[in-house]
C-alpha cells in the first residue's frame, strides 16, 4: 500500500522534474538566457498556456497589450496591412517561419 508520505514524494519528485523542464525551456530563449534560476522558476510560475487551431487570430494590431506570447511549439504568421494610396490594401507578411 502506498503511504500518503510516499505518494506526497513522488509528487514531489515529479513536479520537480516538470518545473526543470519548463525552466530549461525558458533559459532557451535567448532574452532571457542571462536570468537566474529563481527568476526563471518565478517567470514560469506565471505563465499560461494556451493552444490555438490553425488560423485563429490570437492578436489584432490596435488591440489592448494584455500578455507577452512565447511560442513554444509550432508556427505563427505575423502580417501587417498598410494602406497604400493605389491599391486599397496590401498585405505585408513581416515574419515567416520558413
Amino acid at each position: 500500500m502506498l503511504t500518503k508520505k510516499s505518494f506526497d514524494r513522488i509528487l514531489d519528485r515529479f513536479h520537480k522534474k516538470f518545473l526543470l523542464k519548463e525552466t530549461n525551456f525558458l533559459r532557451s530563449i535567448e532574452q532571457l538566457q542571462s536570468l537566474s534560476k529563481r527568476i526563471l522558476s518565478r517567470i514560469n510560475n506565471q505563465l499560461k498556456t494556451h493552444k490555438y487551431r490553425r488560423g485563429m487570430t490570437i492578436y489584432k494590431e490596435g488591440d489592448d497589450v494584455e500578455y507577452v506570447y512565447i511560442i513554444k511549439e509550432g508556427e505563427v504568421e505575423v502580417k501587417k496591412y498598410v494602406y497604400e494610396p493605389k491599391m486599397a490594401r496590401v498585405e505585408y507578411e513581416l515574419l515567416q517561419n520558413p
